[in-house]
């Protein structure tokens, strides 16, 4: 394990997910990568590269071992980012090692956030919550894009620290690919439903909403390559008795670039979560001029009304093909604030020396 030098003055917990390699790249390549220091709880389907400021945690890890290697990585960092707050035992060092709090900057994911409404009930999941709670209540600071979040980490956890508006990572930027018009594809609707095989997407509800256009000319696209095998076994079973050969599952990782690909050739994208999730699809096919449907009582929709970008509330559900100027408008909306700059010119300010 290599150790940390002294110019590192920044320290990032995070999990390895496909958003980390990214991330790491887009640190190393706009700040001074001396400065930082990336420690990785390991996940074998995202391999992390080797670099001299990068510890990749073992899956399999003595608690005294991560207790050390936190507790000497906390002590001389100026800052600390904490990449989601999902791992139990990195809350419960921040909760025995809480003067570092104030200098922790906590990058709001979702289901970390949503963790509160969602989680299990029970004796010991309770008394974990209330760790949760005692950390995120002294909390530093709050990283996120969507104030909606931040004000209910207020409400529900009574989080004092500071809000700092931030796009997070790189997935949530605009990208520009060209897009498969109707003229190509035809008459035929595709229908994206979810992102993943979370029960969150609500698929079972989306399918139904939908079984009432099964007649016409569409064709069903859900994305399943991770979250719940037989959560998406029991969606890809609904998904053929109600829409036969017109329902395409996705069970295997496509590479980026494949699947920007298959975001382009989308005509509705429906993603029906009952809390922010999904947000970096979401805004990839706004910015591909996409129809987007959400819920209308979670976050994101806020979001995008404040941005002047145009959703469309799932209760309204209909195949109506996105009026080509309010594509256009949003496009250029996206494009314009979900901009690498303004990531850049955001962590400048997140990473500045206090």
């Amino acid at each position: 394990m290599n150790t940390a030098q002294p110019e590192m003055r920044i320290v990032h917990c995070m999990n390895a997910q496909k958003f980390t390699e990214p991330f790491i790249d887009f640190v190393d390549q706009h700040f001074d990568a001396k400065e930082h220091r990336f420690i990785i709880r390991e996940d074998s389907k995202f391999p992390i590269q080797e670099r001299e400021n990068v510890v990749v945690v073992p899956k399999v890890v003595g608690r005294l071992a991560l207790f050390r290697l936190y507790y000497c990585e906390f002590r001389q960092a100026e800052k600390i980012f904490l990449h989601g707050l999902f791992a139990k035992d990195l809350v419960k060092i921040l909760a025995l090692q809480f003067w570092v709090l104030p200098r922790c900057y906590w990058v709001i994911w979702g289901a970390d956030l949503y963790h509160y409404i969602f989680r299990k009930r029970s004796f010991t999941a309770n008394n974990f919550e209330r760790v949760r709670a005692f950390v995120i209540r002294r909390m530093g600071h709050l990283v996120s894009y969507i104030a909606g979040d931040v004000a209910l980490a207020r409400d529900w956890y009574g989080a004092e620290g500071v809000a700092h508006y931030c796009f997070m990572y790189p997935s949530n930027l605009y990208k520009s690919f060209p897009v498969v018009d109707h003229e190509v594809s035809g008459d035929e609707r595709v229908v994206l439903v979810g992102n993943s095989a979370d029960p969150r997407n609500e698929h079972l509800d989306t399918l139904s909403r939908l079984s009432r256009f099964s007649g016409e000319n569409i064709r069903i696209v859900a994305p399943l390559s991770y979250g719940r095998k037989q959560y998406a076994e029991e969606v890809i079973a609904e998904g053929r008795r109600l829409f036969g050969e017109k329902f395409e599952a996705i069970t295997g990782f496509m590479p980026l670039d494949d699947y920007i690909r298959l975001l382009s050739s989308v005509d509705i994208a429906i993603f029906n979560h009952r809390r922010q999730q999904a947000m970096g699809n979401i805004i990839s096919l706004l910015g591909l001029g996409k129809k987007v449907y959400m819920r209308s009582d979670i976050t994101p929709w806020r979001l995008f009304a404040d941005e002047g970008i145009k959703v469309f509330d799932i209760e309204f559900l209909d195949l109506a093909p996105l009026e080509l100027g309010l594509a256009e408008r949003n496009r250029k909306i996206v494009a314009d604030v979900f901009s690498e700059e303004n990531l850049i010119r955001q962590y400048k300010e997140l990473f500045a020396p206090l």
